[in-house]
């Protein structure tokens, strides 16, 4: 599991782009392809993260020999976010993909 090329996009550390109320208008997703080291704020500030796009992910896992058998962009269930309201973000824009890969056919040598 990782964090969404969405989420990772932004070099900015506050990618959240809200009214002149403090309501969330949109996220703002920017420099998609440019993949490098990003500071986030999760839980704490500056947590160290790797930006790469779905294409790199998706062709490494390929390329290494893997089946690719389902891809989530989890969403919070209503218990969730009844006790943590912040979690209602996640139904605008995911924070993780996960993706279930298997080896098929894998011979030892």
């Amino acid at each position: 599991m990782e964090f969404n090329t969405i989420v990772t996009a932004n070099k900015e550390k506050e990618n959240w782009i809200t009214n002149h109320e403090g309501n969330l208008l949109h996220f703002a997703v920017d420099n998609c392809q440019d993949e490098d080291l990003r500071s986030q704020n999760w839980l704490v500030d500056d947590v160290v993260t790797y930006h790469r796009t779905m294409s790199t992910i998706l062709n490494t896992l390929i390329e290494s020999g893997l089946q690719i058998e389902k891809i989530i962009e989890p969403i919070p269930t209503k218990e969730a976010v009844s006790n943590l309201p912040s979690l209602n973000r996640e139904f605008r824009r995911p924070s993780f993909l996960i993706i279930s890969a298997k080896r098929y056919n894998f011979k030892l040598a």
